[in-house]
């Protein structure tokens, strides 16, 4: 089976699309439940952005390894 960019780009987007959904659910079930709230944004926020640039990496090193 070869995988082409277009299919490559479909299921990154596809899984970006269900990991932001698992996110927004999760924040907003932490947020009704925590006590210090602004700790749980920070927190939130820094592991939101490490992920994002594992992923973006990630992808950028795959589309230009198969160049």
């Amino acid at each position: 089976m070869e995988f082409t960019r277009r299919s490559v780009i479909g299921v990154v987007l596809v899984l970006f699309a269900l990991y932001v959904l698992l996110f927004i659910w999760s924040f907003t079930t932490l947020y009704e439940l925590a006590e210090n709230k602004a700790l749980l944004v920070g927190d939130t926020l820094g592991k939101v952005s490490f992920n994002c640039f594992i992923l973006c990496g990630g992808f950028v090193l795959f589309i230009l390894h198969n160049e």
